[in-house]
């Protein structure tokens, strides 16, 4: 029986042969884990590419992996679907993802960062839906030890101390750095200064100096946009209205007070705001939850570039 994975597919002008293999997959890495970076979708890939050499995931081409029933849920849902439809083919996003997706396809299989892992979910989501209870495939893959987080997702069957070696690497090469958690990202990017800006925390890392250095710099920036808006309230007022002459006052009468005007807050916490703007930045939609930047499903955070390190063998 035709999947409906693969119904909507063919909607789109896609089937699962070895000609749509590439633009099926590239748009499947998209829908799946835009919002988790470079490195998450390069996670991804190589679920796809694992599932597609190991058998018994649906076929032997990397369309028919894809588009296989119940498996790559943006394929099925509507949300899903306005996301894949949404990649516009030669546009930047697509090229960011066909270069991640090329490589993977090419690279030796010592480059996997998962391990070798074939499955992956966001067990947040996940326990959401199910009453606060995993799904019995994620538990058992947890009680073989074959299961590791990075960022919101978490990837099983593979190995996850070579895949943090791997990852390990590949930050040390290219800023950015595992938390105490040892499966939770964050990507940092430099400014022409060499100073480092938060980009992404990931939901699951219980790093608590980092979450609090964040919430201050969000707070920093809304009371920068709080005074500039005063600012200019007051600017407009002084342009526009016309200063009244004051009332005269009568002879027994006691005249009016005058108005008390507030005392600035100190120098120093200006500055320390304006500091905390400087080095921070936002993904596009973020959501603040006890201080940690939370991009939800289908955002588009600041991509955390990352140089690609040939290896040493290529398959041909």
């Amino acid at each position: 029986m035709t999947s409906q994975e693969t119904i909507n597919a063919a909607r789109m002008g896609l089937s699962p042969s070895e000609g749509d293999c590439r633009e099926i997959m590239i748009r499947t890495v998209y829908a799946e884990a835009f919002g988790e970076g470079d490195v998450g979708m390069e996670a991804v890939a190589w679920v796809i590419r694992n599932r597609t050499e190991k058998g018994g995931f649906g076929g032997n081409l990397v369309g028919e992996v894809c588009l296989k029933a119940s498996q790559f849920e943006p394929w099925r849902s509507a949300s899903g679907l306005a996301r894949i439809e949404g990649l516009e083919k030669g546009s930047e996003n697509y090229n960011r993802v066909a270069a991640i997706v090329d490589r993977v396809r090419e690279s030796d299989k010592s480059a996997d960062i998962t391990g070798g892992s074939d499955h992956f979910g966001n067990e947040t989501i996940v326990r959401e839906r199910n009453d606060g209870n995993l799904n019995g495939w994620m538990k058992k893959f947890r009680d073989q030890g074959k299961a590791f987080n990075l960022g919101r997702h978490t990837f099983y069957g593979g190995d996850p101390a070579k895949a943090r070696e791997l990852i390990s690497q590949r930050g040390e090469e290219n800023d950015f750095k595992l938390t105490s958690d040892p499966g939770a990202l964050y990507y940092t990017k430099k400014d022409d200064q060499g100073n480092s800006s938060l980009l992404y925390l990931s939901e699951e890392t219980k790093n608590k100096e980092d979450q609090g250095i964040l919430a201050q710099m969000i707070e920093g920036i809304n009371s920068i946009g709080g005074m500039l808006m005063m600012f200019l309230v007051a600017a407009f007022a002084g342009i526009s209205g016309k200063q009244e002459e004051p009332a005269p006052v009568a002879e027994n009468n006691t005249p009016p007070e005058p108005k008390q005007t507030p005392e600035p807050e100190p120098a120093s916490n200006h500055e320390a705001a304006k500091i905390a703007a400087a080095q921070v930045t936002i993904p596009n939609d973020c959501k603040i939850s006890k201080g940690v930047c939370i991009a939800p499903e289908g955002s588009q955070p600041a991509p955390n570039t990352l140089p690609w390190v040939p290896p040493s063998l290529h398959i041909r």
